[in-house]
């Protein structure tokens, strides 16, 4: 390569670092950072919480949320512990630049040991005048029918599973349902969902007992929203029933 090839491949360089500084970003702040939120949904205990060994919350009382909290990608080990005595300790794989939920709650028999449930918080931009909405089940219950006004939405959706959806921003009567039953096990509550934000629900704890929902609130990428629709309905488990009864017709 010439001296001339070389100056021009420098000023390039150059003028690449330049713009990033300009704009504030600097190389090593460039790429996204990994980020955790904590949700404690053991209702009747406060746990402290470490991500390898390094503590990141020592008191977080049931159905509250903490962060979030940048940590490094890659496989981490999180650990929630009572009085210093480990409850459960989980290998959690975090993608890099990754945005995720970190639940530890009960798995469907309330007398098992707690687990811990990672889920993903997809925080793309929605269209104008919408929120996305998704509703975790991670309480000691069978399936459940997550009902809107008295609808059912969400259909069998299982423990550690949940289901992602784009609706009008508004406020929303919620109720749990055992799948294929009537009897409301919780609520009905209402939730709103904002315009551009990621509105996440969680049902906890045990019917019966202390059965109870967790809300928290995201922004998304791009809170003014986009013109056209960019989402749509998604989840690891159950139907959107809406989308079944289309998809049988």
């Amino acid at each position: 390569m010439g001296h001339r090839a070389l100056r021009i491949t420098r000023i390039a360089v150059i003028g690449g670092l330049f713009a990033l500084i300009s704009t504030g970003i600097t190389p090593s702040v460039a790429k996204a950072q990994t980020s955790i939120y904590i949700v404690q949904g053991l209702p009747s205990r406060t746990l402290a919480v470490t991500v390898d060994d390094n503590e990141v919350v020592d008191a977080l009382a049931g159905g509250k949320v903490a962060g979030p909290f940048v940590v490094k990608s890659g496989t981490r080990s999180v650990t929630f512990s009572d009085g210093g005595q480990t409850v459960v300790t989980s290998k959690v794989r975090l993608p890099a630049g990754s945005n995720s939920e970190i639940v530890v709650h009960l798995p469907a028999s309330p007398t098992g040991d707690p687990v811990v449930t990672r889920f993903d918080n997809d925080l793309q931009s929605v269209q104008r005048g919408k929120g996305a909405e998704t509703v975790a089940h991670v309480a000691a219950a069978g399936p459940m029918d997550i009902r809107v006004d008295k609808k059912v939405v969400f259909a069998n959706v299982a423990t550690g599973e949940y289901l992602y959806k784009v609706v009008p921003a508004m406020t929303y009567s919620v109720d749990f349902v055992l799948t294929g039953r009537s009897k409301v096990l919780l609520g009905p509550v209402d939730v709103m969902v904002e315009p551009a934000m990621l509105t996440w629900v969680f049902a906890i704890g045990t019917p019966g007992k202390d059965l109870a929902l967790i809300r928290h609130v995201i922004a998304l990428s791009d809170k003014k929203g986009s013109r056209h629709p960019s989402r749509v309905e998604t989840g690891t488990g159950g139907q959107a029933a809406e989308l079944a009864a289309r998809n049988r017709r």
